[in-house]
């Protein structure tokens, strides 16, 4: 059962929105943590990676126990321009984006939610637990923002 899971995961793009339009301008592309992205960049990558995390949930679905590997966001936010985004476009990306994740998700069994991969940096997750781990990342974003926010 996935609980709270799923519909959680469906609040994130709202929040997102609703957070980074209440990011002053001048404060729009500043890290409040030098090891951490602006909130331009944070909009930008949560629409860039959430086709990277879907498709590790679908390799867990279509060939359980395949290898997966990690990518650097740093080096990835650089390649992709992460800094140079719309945040309007990167707000609709995101929100369309989780959209056909939920919809993957919705499709699943139960059983299909124990289907696992590994990762090379985190291990065997099966989908329920990256699943989770992808709420965890929202989360982990949602903070940041809230800190650009006055």
């Amino acid at each position: 059962m996935t609980g709270y899971l799923l519909p959680a995961l469906s609040f994130t793009p709202g929040l997102v929105a609703d957070l980074a339009r209440r990011v002053p301008a001048d404060r729009f592309d500043v890290r409040v943590d030098p090891t951490r992205f602006s909130p331009r960049e944070v909009v930008a990558h949560l629409a860039d990676w959430e086709p990277i995390l879907r498709g590790r949930l679908e390799t867990a679905y279509q060939t359980p126990g395949a290898s997966v590997q990690g990518i650097d966001e740093w080096v990835r936010g650089e390649e992709v321009g992460y800094g140079r985004m719309d945040l309007e476009d990167a707000l609709a990306v995101f929100r369309s984006e989780r959209a056909r994740t939920l919809a993957f998700l919705e499709g699943l069994s139960e059983d299909d939610f124990g289907r696992d991969f590994v990762h090379s940096e985190l291990g065997r997750m099966t989908i329920r637990e990256y699943a989770s781990n992808m709420l965890g990342h929202d989360v982990f974003h949602l903070e940041q923002l809230s800190r650009s926010v006055t």
